[in-house]
């Protein structure tokens, strides 16, 4: 396999991955206000295992596309990438409250967001969205990224690292156990709690720098076993351990990952879900919103799956030219920020992704 294929395949999978897991999330969403039966109901919560492969395809998308920049250049780069087009949809979605639902304007909530100190305040912190608690998660793991590259290159070793990420979100789960908080958002969405997937995908994506083979390339009966155990052992600590569900992450990425690599060789939908991918932080800001104002018109009028349906086509419908839009605003915002925070001293190294990696990033 030449080096340029490879690397066509590599990209192919994380943008299938990214889709997958986006359409699994989003689909989760909207089928929680339609009560299905108990099996159906379990099997569609499992959607909302993509956030888990979403952290580790983050990390994997800043470590592969890894670059000298200093640290204030990383920062204003997840600044053009990330943050503008959240800031965005925030003001979008607080206008449409006022709007369409009379709601009055939360100023409290609303600088929550942009001040983002929402991430320390459970009680604002699904506001304008349940979906907009992984966007504080996601900035938290950005703003310690340059010291996890730099963590990694000290070590120099593979399993102490991950070892580091697995030890600190074990003890968060235990702080968050002995101390009675699983059930409060902005303690049970702190980074720490997602770290260890984050540092696997850097992991996996420096073993790829090294010419390693990738791990979605992996035998067929790893990838089937990876899967079948994994979501053994998470279906086990959901319904049959207590407290199960503070360990559940770590072997619903198990799950959900092995699911997404055998769903991405056998080709399953691949152009639907790689075009996904490429959109998929504006299909995440925005999919919950457009269906709390079609159920806000139509509830009663239309049945729960047609307003679903719609709701889905008028996502895409939206986020298509949102994401346009979104690339254009970075390609001249980007190289402007870099170019006045490279007069800054130097930092260590971070990420600055070309345009076929920029969408590896994470939302």
């Amino acid at each position: 396999m030449s080096t340029r294929a490879g690397a066509s395949r590599r990209i192919a999978y994380v943008d299938y991955a990214r889709g997958f897991s986006m359409l699994a999330i989003i689909l989760f969403h909207y089928f929680m206000i339609m009560n299905l039966p108990g099996p159906l109901n379990s099997l569609i919560q499992f959607g909302g295992s993509g956030v888990h492969l979403f952290f580790l395809l983050s990390g994997f998308g800043l470590t592969l596309s890894r670059r000298k920049l200093g640290v204030l250049q990383f920062y204003a780069r997840r600044l053009a990438r990330v943050l503008l087009p959240y800031y965005l949809a925030i003001a979008v979605i607080a206008c449409a409250s006022f709007l369409v639902f009379a709601a009055p304007f939360d100023w409290y909530a609303l600088s929550g967001h942009f001040f983002l100190f929402k991430m320390f305040d459970s009680e604002i912190m699904n506001s304008y969205g349940g979906q907009m608690w992984f966007m504080s998660a996601l900035i938290q793991l950005y703003l310690v990224y340059p010291l996890l590259a730099k963590i990694q290159d000290i070590l120099d070793d593979d399993l102490e690292f991950f070892v580091l990420g697995l030890s600190a979100s074990l003890f968060w789960n235990a702080v968050l156990v002995g101390m009675d908080l699983m059930e409060q958002r902005a303690w049970n969405s702190f980074f720490l709690q997602f770290i260890w997937e984050f540092m696997l995908g850097m992991i996996l994506a420096r073993r790829l720098r090294q010419e390693k083979a990738p791990y979605w390339e992996g035998p067929l009966w790893l990838i089937l076993s990876i899967w079948l155990i994994g979501t053994a052992i998470m279906a086990a600590l959901v319904f049959g351990v207590p407290y199960g569900k503070a360990v559940n992450d770590y072997f619903a990425l198990l799950s959900f990952g092995g699911l997404s690599v055998l769903a991405f060789r056998m080709h399953l939908f691949r152009a639907l879900l790689s075009y996904t991918g490429k959109i998929s932080l504006e299909l995440y800001l925005v999919h919950l919103a457009i269906l709390h104002i079609l159920l806000h018109y139509f509830d009663g009028m239309l049945s729960l799956p047609v307003i679903v349906l719609f709701a889905l086509t008028l996502s895409y419908a939206v986020s298509i030219p949102f994401a346009k839009f979104n690339t254009r605003v970075f390609q001249w915002i980007a190289p402007l920020l870099e170019r006045f925070f490279a007069k800054k001293p130097q930092g260590p190294d971070a990420s600055a992704a070309g345009s076929s990696h920029e969408h590896l990033e994470g939302t």
